[in-house]
């Protein structure tokens, strides 16, 4: 074939990658920027953190031991739709944001999530296969770079929505001389590292942290659910069915540090070799879980996991910290709620950048020199310290990553933020001699 016909092939390709990074900017563009102001909007009685450290413990739970077995009964296409119709389902919640809807949604919108980012991962490899078939570049290159094509337009989608989410809540501000009055006598001690979300302090201030009129935050529920509708009909009707036996070897077994969502990915790994294996030998659905779980058990108690654990939970609990008490307590309880779309977007515009000159950083000097700055930034680096066991690491990544996350989420409501901060640095500082303990044993025993 003619290097015409190849780049042509590839421009096809592209072209059909392309409905797919749509997918991906607006189901996050909704969903992320609505996470982003659940311990805003949905401050009274902590619903909003309740829903979410629901999401966050069922991702976990079940991405650990029933996602390997539910890619064998369905099409990873099927699954994707499954996935953003619950972040589709919890939105529409928002609506109604009582304990008895919105908590049982969390909880929905965790099974979605932790089968979303396997499936996704899917069909990065997919389109990167195809395209390697045409390129005179190794395949595992070309899947690396789709990948960050992939988390590049995951990071745009953060931003996107979030100033989407502040141009709606801004423009509909009300502002009145009354208005003006409230914000000169509010106590911003209660604020910040302060903010112990004591109820009466949150009922005197609540329209911090609530849009003033409904009809507002009811308009920007509608519009961010609009969005992930979009992103189902491109799912329904323009995305491709693959098939995962063919894709999932070549899954990329890569992670995202994202400040809004957790991401769920690395559990891809457990269904390529393993899950083709089992589906050869027509091994049963329970036991083929409890095969894998077992497994994983096993993983977990090896002594180098062990030491590598407290920093994956410092990153959950840093992830949590920065879209639930950031946004509560810094921006809406100091500016107002409007503001909260505005501070993040601008959060994670440095995230990329950073992530991006990171990057280049690991490439030229190695993991070891650039990771004491990379725990600064809280960003983790796992699978290479498993490269026997690459799979079960990730597996094991993401389950922690949900507890540290669910852990911060669950005490947002009962301590105030400086608490918070004093036991992140605590354990951030344990972080790092445990790491430092792992670095030693390793480089030891492969000298």
């Amino acid at each position: 074939m003619s290097d015409t016909e190849n780049c042509a092939k590839r421009r096809k390709v592209v072209i059909a990658f392309t409905p797919f990074l749509a997918f991906v900017i607006l189901t996050y563009s909704g969903y992320g920027a609505l996470i982003c102001l659940q311990t805003s909007i949905n401050i009274k009685g902590g619903v909003g953190a309740w829903s979410t450290t629901a999401a966050h413990i069922t991702a976990g739970i079940f991405g650990l031991v029933c996602v390997p077995a539910a890619i064998k009964k369905t099409t990873i296409k099927k699954m994707l739709i499954f996935s953003t119709m619950t972040h589709f389902i919890y939105i529409l919640l928002n609506f109604y944001p009582v304990p008895y809807l919105l908590i049982p949604a969390g909880i929905l919108v965790g099974m979605g999530s932790s089968t979303m980012w396997p499936a996704m991962m899917v069909y990065v490899a997919h389109f990167a296969r195809r395209f390697a078939k045409f390129s005179s570049k190794q395949t595992a290159e070309i899947i690396t770079e789709f990948t960050g094509y992939f988390f590049c337009t995951f990071q745009i989608s953060q931003t996107l929505g979030n100033l989407l989410s502040y141009a709606i809540l801004y423009s509909g501000k009300t502002i009145t001389e009354g208005n003006f009055n409230n914000r000169s006598i509010l106590d911003l001690s209660v604020c910040g590292a302060n903010d112990c979300q004591n109820p009466n302090v949150t009922n005197a201030n609540l329209n911090q942290y609530v849009p003033q009129t409904k009809s507002v935050l009811y308009a920007m529920i509608g519009v961010m659910a609009g969005l992930v509708l979009v992103a189902v009909g491109i799912l329904v009707f323009i995305m491709p069915k693959i098939d995962p036996t063919l894709e999932l070897a070549l899954a990329p077994e890569s992670h995202v540090s994202s400040v809004c969502d957790t991401v769920h990915v690395g559990t891809q790994g457990v269904f390529s070799a393993e899950g083709r294996e089992s589906n050869n030998n027509e091994e049963g659905t329970l036991k083929f879980m409890r095969r894998t779980l077992l497994e994983t058990m096993k993983h977990i108690v090896n002594p180098k996991q062990l030491l590598i654990t407290p920093f994956v939970i410092y990153s959950g609990v840093y992830e949590a910290y920065v879209f639930a008490e950031l946004p509560r307590a810094f921006v809406s309880c100091m500016l107002d709620v409007s503001q909260v779309g505005l501070c993040l977007a601008v959060a994670y515009t440095c995230n990329a950048l950073v992530s991006y000159f990171f990057g280049i950083l690991t490439n030229k000097y190695g993991r070891n020199k650039p990771f004491l700055a990379v725990a600064l930034f809280n960003i983790g680096l796992h699978g290479t310290m498993f490269p026997e066991s690459q799979k079960k690491a990730y597996v094991i990544w993401n389950f922690y990553l949900a507890i540290g996350i669910a852990v911060q989420l669950g005490w947002s409501t009962s301590l105030c933020v400086f608490i918070k901060l004093y036991i992140q640095i605590s354990l951030l500082c344990f972080s790092l001699i445990c790491y430092g303990i792992c670095e030693v044993r390793y480089k030891t025993r492969h000298q």
